[in-house]
């Protein structure tokens, strides 16, 4: 684990495609902006195993931060393929949003910094990375990522210009 401070991400908003969402929830999924929110995002793909075993202790999360409207949960997925979408979806059947990132330039993995899967990184209403994890989590690791998103969600938000 690893605290971090550092600059905001390129890019104000990240308008990723919402894989498991039902009207009105499918279509993007906004990353970013104006929105004063802090954000847990799991970076994952199809093909790795870590990635499966972290998914439960994820929707525990959210579902342990759900009550705290200024926090979002997102399970970041890299692949491309809808299908590898479908099978995380009805293999973890999330109750949080699970969207396909951009790759490319406007990656947020890539603006992540993300080389090793799962990544877990807490970020600011600014998108600035606050803390992170890299790899299957350890026990204790879903209460550090939960005390550290309800800090940061507690402090104002000071939106960057």
């Amino acid at each position: 684990m690893l605290a971090l401070s550092g600059s905001a991400l390129a890019g104000p908003v990240y308008n990723l495609d919402w894989m498991n969402g039902t009207e009105p929830r499918s279509g993007s999924f906004a990353i970013g902006g104006q929105d004063n929110k802090v954000y847990v995002i799991e970076a994952w793909f199809n093909g790795c195993p870590y990635c499966h075993e972290n998914a439960p202790q994820v929707e525990a999360l959210a579902a342990s931060l759900k009550a705290n409207p200024n926090i979002v949960v997102v399970d970041l997925g890299r692949d491309r393929r809808d299908s590898d979408y479908a099978s995380w979806i009805s293999r973890h059947n999330p109750n949080h949003p699970v969207v396909r990132d951009g790759l490319g330039d406007s990656s947020l993995i890539k603006s992540l910094e993300v080389k090793l899967y799962p990544t877990t990184v807490v970020l600011d209403c600014n998108l600035v990375p606050k803390f992170r994890t890299e790899g299957e989590w350890q026990e204790g690791d879903q209460a550090k990522i939960a005390e550290q998103a309800l800090a940061i969600a507690a402090q104002p938000c000071q939106v960057a210009l």
